[in-house]
């Protein structure tokens, strides 16, 4: 296939980013009703591209199933997305434009992460994803805590992107290649390559950030509070699909050392202790979802330790279906709140009566977050867990297994607090069919996923065994 042809994703996202950024700067009317239209013809191109491949720009950029599987996941997390945000009351309408232009060129960053198989190219992706982000964080109208998460979020964001710039530096000083095809060549252990390795392990500790991995998930609740609802729901998400597809591609090339893979996995077993048992407290539903994903985030790395193609693929079908329940779960926040503010558990109160539709929805999310059949949820972790088993790390999936149960108790808050009645304070809540009918259809992705994982499990089996 020719250049171009194995781009047409990126550069449709191009294209979107242009189209906004002339609306931005420009005096016409920036009416964005049309922003979701040109993101579903994204998921089309994106679905029709799932089989290329090929190498560009002298094998910094690979284009494979692997690659094209997580860029139709962003392609489709990115149109969720934009249902929401054309809504979006927390933006003023006269920046709206400049907020999907912001996001459009962070998504754009998600995608040529996919793809990119050298080190150096995987951090301007990054950037690029990244930078973007910064900017829209703080967009909530009248909103300290919207400044705050901002502030927090660029610093964290500034100090672990340092420290991973700071380790390519060691690796490209002691390995002389920065390209992951020639890792697998080279003894990464601190004996043969200490900077090297010391280096290595710097890199992805920035990525762990991403996926707020403990302890680097200080950020993810704060965050999550302050940003605008719909903000959130894309932070909460598509962020993390980038940062898992380099480390799946670190870590099937070089393997951690004992010690290192040791400390992940202690980062893990706290990442899903204290993910969970602080969520236990939390009313705020953005926050329980901000620990919710520390959580997660140690359940992915359970599998990420695995030296198995079988592992990553399971990693892979989890990061897929964590995007539909984490965005069925938002999609319902974002709808029971209609002037966009934060929501606690007792605003559900009474919602199976006034919007039964959100409150199905809001049920079958917490049923998959908390890994109950039949949904994705559930085989998900049946698939992360079963195939780390007997590799070296089973007491850290009993610990993974523990914290299923504790994590039971504050996703089924959001079911007993829907199917409650009103207390003494009335909310009103008026949904229209449409925003009913994309949780329903939600709502069956997440069972479809679950009931029927083979599609989905043997394409990223298949995309895992081409990694080279």
């Amino acid at each position: 296939m020719s250049g171009l042809t194995l781009v047409i994703p990126e550069l449709f996202q191009v294209f979107i980013v242009v189209v906004l950024f002339i609306l931005a700067i420009s005096k016409w009317e920036k009416n964005c009703s049309w922003f979701p239209y040109l993101a579903a013809v994204g998921v089309v191109i994106s679905i029709l591209s799932l089989f290329n491949t090929g190498t560009l720009f002298y094998g910094t950029y690979k284009v494979d199933l692997l690659s094209q599987i997580f860029k139709a996941t962003i392609s489709i997390g990115f149109f969720l997305f934009s249902l929401l945000a054309v809504k979006n009351k927390s933006i003023e309408e006269e920046k709206k434009a400049d907020y999907l232009l912001l996001l459009s060129l962070s998504a754009l960053g998600l995608m040529l992460i996919s793809s990119a198989v050298e080190l150096i190219t995987i951090y301007i992706a990054l950037e690029i994803a990244s930078y973007a982000f910064y900017a829209v964080v703080p967009l909530r109208s009248k909103s300290k805590e919207a400044a705050e998460a901002g502030i927090k979020y660029i610093m964290f964001s500034a100090v672990m992107t340092a420290i991973s710039l700071y380790g390519l530096s060691f690796i490209y000083a002691d390995a002389h290649t920065t390209f992951l095809s020639q890792f697998k060549s080279i003894a990464w252990n601190l004996n043969a390559h200490p900077m090297a390795t010391v280096g290595l392990t710097l890199f992805i500790v920035g990525f762990l950030f991403k996926i707020a991995l403990f302890p680097f998930h200080f950020w993810a609740p704060d965050a999550y509070q302050g940003m605008s609802n719909e903000t959130a729901a894309y932070s909460a998400t598509l962020p993390k699909l980038g940062s898992i597809i380099v480390l799946i591609r670190i870590l099937e090339a070089v393997y951690p050392s004992t010690a290192v893979a040791s400390v992940l996995a202690v980062f893990a077993a706290l990442a899903m202790t204290v993910g969970n048992i602080t969520a236990l407290v939390q009313t705020d539903i953005k926050r329980v979802l901000g620990y919710s994903s520390v959580a997660h985030a140690g359940y992915m790395t359970v599998a990420l330790l695995v030296q198995s193609k079988d592992s990553l693929a399971n990693v892979v079908f989890y990061a897929v279906g964590y995007i539909f329940m984490n965005f069925l779960a938002f999609w319902v926040i974002c709808k029971v709140s209609k002037n966009g503010e934060n929501i606690t558990f007792e605003d559900l109160k009474g919602l199976y009566r006034k919007a039964p539709a959100l409150a199905f929805s809001i049920t079958v999310a917490a049923m998959a977050l908390t890994g109950l059949p039949p949904t994705c949820g559930f085989i998900g972790k049946f698939f992360l867990l079963t195939g780390a088993w007997g590799k070296g790390f089973d007491w850290l999936i009993v610990v993974a297994a523990l914290n299923t149960a504790i994590s039971a108790y504050y996703y089924l808050k959001l079911v007993r607090f829907s199917y409650t009645e009103e207390g003494k304070e009335e909310k009103d809540i008026s949904v229209s069919l449409f925003d009913s009918s994309v949780a329903l259809i939600l709502s069956a992705i997440v069972f479809l996923i679950g009931i029927m994982p083979s599609p989905i499990y043997h394409l990223a089996i298949k995309a895992t065994n081409m990694i080279k």
